[in-house]
């Protein structure tokens, strides 16, 4: 019977065997394959700061299928399933923030098609370890909106406010079931073995609505809602390893 010792001598040789022989063999394919989580940031009437609001992070998954083109250009489709969320009460300032207190939750899914540009040429038997690549399209959200206004302080929003009027401009309006979304960011992929990746990338997305917190004249009329996302995740490539020459 091998002894404990042989049998890790025999994984480690057959490992490094696997790291130059069988690697240098691998033939990249085409096609891609991802799965990832994240979280989504809001941005829109609802949120203290440009940043969006950070107290009110929800999880995201997606998944995505790419095909390359050319060496540098991948198309990609991807589906993103997640939520949107913030409540005012939780910021003391400005005060008017914390009187005001709407709050809200948006489920959303999301399809969209991308253009991808790898920074670094991908060859057919070889892919850098680190690449770093940009990314744009467009796409549509599909929105269950939940709003809640029953925290405004009346003492301070009286009847004839900005935001009681606007609320009842607001109540009247039908949920935005649909919007289209133009996606962008950029992305690292990083290479553990020729078929399996790590992949990060920050995706943020400029809408055609503003109500995707349920709010519009209550809030700020002029300007639209919009959202990012921050994700990780790993990526595989389809291909096929190829047996050296026999000599």
């Amino acid at each position: 019977m091998p002894s404990i010792f042989q049998i890790v001598f025999l994984i480690v040789i057959i490992f490094v065997f696997d790291k130059t022989e069988v690697q240098a063999q691998y033939q990249t394919s085409r096609y891609e394959f991802g799965v990832n989580v994240g979280t989504l940031v809001y941005q829109g009437d609802l949120t203290p700061g440009y940043a969006g609001d950070a107290k009110s992070l929800k999880p995201s998954l997606g998944m995505s299928v790419s095909r390359l083109l050319t060496r540098h250009l991948a198309l990609s489709a991807n589906l993103l399933v997640g939520k949107l969320a913030a409540d005012e009460s939780k910021y003391t300032d400005p005060q008017w923030r914390k009187d005001r207190s709407f709050n809200f939750t948006t489920r959303l899914t999301e399809l969209s098609a991308l253009a991808v540009w790898n920074f670094h040429k991908i060859r057919e038997y070889y892919q850098p370890r680190f690449m770093p690549y940009v990314f744009a399209g467009a796409g549509l959200t599909l929105l269950h909106i939940r709003k809640d206004w029953s925290k405004v302080n009346t003492g301070v929003y009286g009847e004839v406010s900005q935001v009681q009027t606007g609320l009842a401009i607001d109540t009247l309006q039908s949920p935005h079931k649909v919007i289209a979304i133009l996606p962008f960011g950029i992305g690292l992929k990083y290479r553990f073995t020729p078929q399996l990746f790590f992949n990060a990338a920050i995706t943020y997305r400029l809408t055609t609505s503003d109500y995707i917190d349920g709010f519009k004249y209550a809030g700020n009329a002029a300007k639209r809602d919009s959202y990012y996302g921050i994700s990780g995740g790993i990526l595989y490539t389809f291909g096929s390893y190829k047996c050296p020459p026999v000599k």
